[in-house]
């Protein structure tokens, strides 16, 4: 088992259970980069007693409703757990975090309306967010909340391999430096702030840290207050 550096010092453990890229193919996929913190040749998956005490992540890379049988077959030793994925299939019974904009980042999202299964395991949706998908994310915001469907969104900034892969008009807002262990094209201060301009919704949430724009899940710890909150809906779970 290899732990993410970015988990050090949370209660979350990864778990990935199939092999090979991902056939999704986001654009700027890390997953499927290089540079990825594991090998993809074999299956990542923590042992009961690594997992104790811990919540595991399902598929943080890959996705978790391919070859969703095997996945839910390996995983489902594990009680505290949670699955990820950018096709809006709800059918694990587990709390799920759904990207909504995985292989068309800057110009679609998934609607409310096109997810199949138990809305009540929702516990979260994923936004990958940049400077210039920002009306793409206000929109999301707001079709969502018509919908009815208040699930928190997770805010999460772009990196990119590749100057080109950004606009012109939108480098200023970018700069080159290392991210845990690779080197990307990352927000800048002024980035962020366009950023967490959209966090005036009560809904929309910063992967990470807001006050130091820090990425590493210990100065987050998003998921695992949302993994506790979905389970208790979950579970029906009430407090007098």
């Amino acid at each position: 088992m290899i732990e993410n550096p970015k988990t050090e010092g949370t209660h979350i453990i990864d778990a990935i259970p199939q092999t090979g890229l991902c056939p999704m193919k986001c654009s700027e996929c890390y997953y499927n980069d290089d540079g990825f913190y594991l090998s993809k040749d074999v299956p990542n998956v923590p042992t009961s007693v690594e997992a104790l005490g811990r919540i595991v992540r399902v598929n943080s890379g890959h996705d978790s409703n391919i070859d969703r049988t095997n996945v839910m077959n390996v995983t489902q030793i594990f009680r505290d757990r949670f699955y990820n994925t950018c096709i809006p299939i709800l059918h694990f019974g587990r709390p799920t975090i759904l990207t909504i904009n995985g292989r068309d980042t800057d110009n679609s999202y998934i609607s409310p309306h096109k997810i199949e299964g138990s809305l009540e395991t929702l516990m979260a949706l994923r936004f990958r967010v940049n400077t210039w998908n920002l009306p793409l994310l206000e929109n999301a915001l707001n079709e969502y909340f018509s919908y009815g469907l208040h699930a928190p969104f997770i805010l999460t900034p772009m990196r990119y391999k590749s100057v080109e892969a950004i606009p012109e008009t939108h480098r200023k807002f970018y700069t080159r430096r290392k991210h845990i262990v690779n080197d990307w094209w990352c927000l800048t201060e002024e980035g962020f702030l366009l950023v967490k301009s959209l966090m005036r919704y009560p809904s929309a949430f910063l992967c990470g840290n807001p006050f130091d724009n820090s990425s590493l899940c210990s100065q987050c710890r998003l998921c695992e207050h949302f993994y506790v909150s979905s389970m208790n809906k979950i579970l029906g779970v009430r407090r007098y």
